[in-house]
């Protein structure tokens, strides 16, 4: 009895406060919003205070869940949100709910945040002996850190590392802007260093010493300290997971040679023989070693040279001006340029550029200049320095019915005598020789966004690598399959997703073993290159050279004639190519396998199936399609493992909560772990008609089919719900994200995705701007392709449209990670094109055109170890 009269007196005090409150005035709390609902947080910098405020009532009181990120604050008296982040967990945008309490009432209201590393830049003054370093998001607030005869810098792993002419390794960390630590100032490193970074490695290249740190903690470890007696001469490289040296040999045939050191081992595994007695400047692409060297002896000009990395055999030549010495050569979209500087009132300068397709260079047109000093690629175009009347020459180079174009973007004035480029965040930094104010150009505009003052490169060195440098740059990468028809081949390119351009080039294996007889042909076409190649370097003769042509034509088609795709063609947009284990798995319609090391980009392993339409992987397992059922490989030995019958083909293979689901054309699904042990087989009755996809999240699988979409509990196996989602549309797709299931609906009446929640078992529907072709869940957005509005949506997870990117020609296949979104366009009739979208800004980095041909992609996938 004395504890109901308890409750009772509680219920009349608490009904006496509200009767008192409403007395008072207090109103109903409606409308909470904070006056900045979409928060991105930098690491280092205070975030806008965040205000919270209602349409009707005042709170006296707040809630947050979750937890706010490290370093910044939620007041539960105000709601405002403030402060500094000071870690970054995941990259990714987080929503937080925020409810607020009245004494009558209490209402929810949401925030987005996202926390970022700063994007800056780091230029080398070494005339006046400081670095100074500026955030693209603040460039008027320019750190200067005092270092003696600063040289070159690179940026790795939160810190910089800064090589200086006899004062040793100097880092800076990146966030503060403060030094953290002098190392090695008893080694002499000489002036034209260069510093390189590579898998938490930094490799400081001097005179004749090499040193390596490990800085994959917080502390600069100095790891190795490597001797060239004989000299280091010209550029450094990171080239297929190896730090390049360009050294000398002692003796041989070949005055000079690129020494590979291992980052990890910290040993000198091979030398490249090199052409040439003095090398100048190096870069690396598509598995190729580019590089320019000098014989001084009065007669030979210099000699730009391509070697295939994994073979060492000379690719190409190409012979220069006895004056011209070329000064820099930079690496992009699979072109090579070629700055060559200006010799008084005889040689203009120039960029030449050299198109690198199917391990055979070619010689595209040149880009006349003023002088010019420096070029950079990034966002799929070149941007070029002309000392001489003060611009900036924006180019791209493209591929227009089986031919590459060179088509100028933009000529900028700039100020007085701009002497280095360096792209970075999407901006090319402009800086100047007898300027103090650096320019940023917007690098998808083409446009200038902002001068910084008391920026100066008074003394740019071309062979150093590099005085500028960028931080917390986008390292993402993706990887996608090309089909090719008509007795073409199909291609495996990667695909940058900071500088948006083609990284490599792939061709699939044969889909069998070459004969004797061709095996035999092989090696003789490629010892006849090369001695012709050898022959051709001494005498210049250009029908030798017409020849050599011919037969890296032959030996490419010799070694490829196999890998030809069948023209198969379906509307489903099924996975062609997945990641596990650091590897990239990459698979033709013709069931050829081509496995890529995402680190070094080299070829461990290329076999070939019975076939298949689809790939994926998990718990380092490879799942095909191998009728009638599935074959499960390991990643790291390639060998088969075990086999799962089933009823039918299978054409879709999913991986989640430790297992995978496979679905067959026959209407049957089966759920088995890594090993193949079967743990629930799904009957035809229980699954949908023409199913068109299948995806995971949130703990559960999902069936799609043409009357409705089938949800699977992926802890117990067992289907929960099913959900009406009728459509005509074959594509299409279904993801998961935030406790949501997105479903794409193509009717001739309407097009539409609804959203389900999956707690409440609740659909919201939002009408498509044109038919929807995929979706996936990335940032806390969902992004839906359009097919015929040549769009994507970006839709809040919570059903609310965010806006429409436009895109290149019929939207399909996508690809998300590390901010970028990278989507596969097209229908095999030349518009092929991949567009890459910041999931931050919800804004086009770039457009990135099929090279040459008339292909399809078919599928994209994101490197997560990046």
């Amino acid at each position: 009895m004395n504890i109901y009269k308890g409750l009772l007196v509680i219920f009349c005090v608490c009904a006496s406060t509200m009767i008192y409150a409403q007395e008072r005035g207090l109103k109903k709390l409606q409308g909470l919003k904070y006056s900045q609902p979409y928060v991105v947080s930098t690491i280092g910098t205070a975030i806008a205070v965040n205000v919270p405020s209602f349409t009707q009532g005042v709170a006296s009181r707040y809630e947050i869940t979750p937890a706010l990120p490290a370093g910044l604050q939620f007041n539960n008296k105000t709601g405002v949100i403030s402060g500094t982040s000071v870690a970054n967990s995941e990259n990714e945008t987080k929503r937080f709910t925020i409810t607020a309490f009245n004494p009558v009432s209490s209402t929810t209201g949401f925030v987005e945040i996202v926390v970022m590393h700063p994007q800056k830049f780091l230029v080398v003054d070494d005339e006046n002996g400081f670095v100074r370093i500026f955030d693209i998001a603040a460039p008027q607030d320019v750190a200067v850190v005092a270092v003696a005869n600063p040289v070159s810098s690179a940026f790795g792993n939160g810190r910089f590392a800064i090589a200086t002419d006899g004062n040793g390794v100097v880092f800076v960390d990146a966030i503060t802007n403060q030094i953290q630590e002098i190392v090695a100032q008893d080694v002499e490193l000489g002036g034209d260093s260069s510093v390189l970074f590579f898998q938490n490695r930094f490799c400081i290249v001097g005179d004749e010493t090499v040193l390596i740190f490990d800085v994959a903690t917080t502390e600069n470890k100095l790891v190795a300290t490597l001797q060239f007696d004989e000299g280091i001469e010209g550029q450094a490289v990171v080239i297929n997971g190896f730090f390049g040296i360009p050294t000398f040999f002692e003796d041989g045939d070949f005055p000079t040679a690129l020494a590979l050191v291992n980052p990890q081992t910290f040993e000198i595994e091979d030398e490249i023989p090199l052409e040439g007695q003095q090398t100048i400047a190096t870069d690396a692409g598509n598995r190729m070693l580019l590089y320019v060297d000098f014989i001084d002896d009065g007669v030979n000009g210099p000699t730009a040279s391509f070697i295939d990395f994994e073979t060492q055999e000379f690719i190409d030549f190409f012979f220069f001006d006895l004056e011209q010495v070329p000064t820099q050569m930079v690496f992009g979209n699979n072109v090579a340029a070629l700055v060559m500087p200006q010799v008084g009132d005889k040689l203009r300068s120039e960029v030449r550029f050299f198109s690198m397709h199917q391990r055979i260079v070619e010689q595209l047109d040149s880009v006349p200049g003023a002088g010019i000093s420096s070029i950079a690629f990034g966002n799929n175009r070149f941007a070029i320095a002309n000392q001489l009347d003060n611009t900036v020459t924006i180019v791209e180079v493209i591929s227009n019915i089986g031919r590459m174009e060179i088509n100028t973007l933009a000529t900028i004035p700039v100020n007085i005598s701009p002497n280095r480029i360096t792209f970075g965040g999407n901006h090319f930094l402009v800086t100047h020789q007898f300027s103090d104010t650096a320019i940023l150009i917007d690098a998808t505009t083409n446009e200038i966004s902002t001068t910084i003052n008391g920026i100066r490169t008074p003394n740019a060195n071309p062979f150093s690598r590099a005085d500028t440098c960028f931080s917390f740059g986008n390292t993402s990468s993706f990887c996608t399959v090309m089909e090719r028809f008509l007795g073409a081949r199909s291609k495996v390119y990667i695909i940058d997703g900071n500088n948006g351009g083609i990284e490599d080039e792939y061709d699939f294996p044969p889909a069998g073993p070459l004969s004797i007889e061709d095996k035999k042909e092989q090696q003789i076409l490629r010892h006849q290159i090369q001695k012709q190649f050898l022959q051709y370097r001494r005498n210049k003769d250009p029908q030798l050279r017409k020849q050599i042509r011919k037969n890296q034509q032959k030996l490419y088609n010799l070694t490829n004639k196999r890998s030809v795709s069948s023209s198969r063609f379906s509307r489903r947009f099924n996975r062609r190519v997945t990641f596990e284990g650091g590897k990239f798995f990459a698979l033709s319609r013709s069931g050829n396998i081509l496995v890529i090391d995402a680190a070094t980009r080299l070829i461990p392993r290329a076999f070939n199936t019975v076939g298949g339409d689809t790939i994926a992987s998990g718990k380092n397992r490879i799942v095909l399609p191998k009728f009638p059922g599935v074959s499960i490989f390991d990643s790291q030995s390639f060998e088969e493992t075990t086999n799962i019958s089933m009823d039918g083909n299978v054409f879709e293979i999913v991986f989640g909560n430790e297992k995978f689901l496979a679905v067959s054309d026959n209407r049957q699904a089966k759920i088995f772990d890594d090993n193949g042990n079967v743990l629930k087989t799904f009957v035809a009755e229980t699954l949908p008609f023409q199913i068109s996809a299948a995806a995971f999240g949130d703990n559960y699988f999902a069936i799609k089919g043409s009357t409705r979409t089938v949800v699977i509990d992926a802890t117990s196996n067992d289907v929960v719900f099913t959900i009406g989602s009728e459509s005509t549309n074959d594509s299409d797709s279904i993801a998961f994200g935030n406790g949501n299931l997105a479903i794409t609906r193509g009717n001739f009446q309407a097009n539409s995705v609804d959203l389900v929640n999956l707690a409440q078992k609740g659909i919201s529907t939002f009408t498509n701007r044109g038919q929807p072709g995929s979706v996936i869940f990335n940032n806390n957005r969902f992004i839906v392709s359009n097919l015929q509005a040549h769009t994507v949506s970006i839709v809040a997870s919570f059903g609310t449209e965010v806006l429409t990117v436009p895109t290149a020609f019929n939207p399909h296949n996508m690809a998300a990670g590390n901010n970028r979104i990278a989507i596969l366009c097209g229908i095999r009739n030349g518009s092929e094109a991949i567009t890459v979208i910041d999931s931050i800004t919800h804004k086009e980095i770039t457009t990135i055109p099929a090279p040459l041909g008339v292909p399809e992609f078919t599928d994209i996938v994101f490197n997560p170890g990046k």
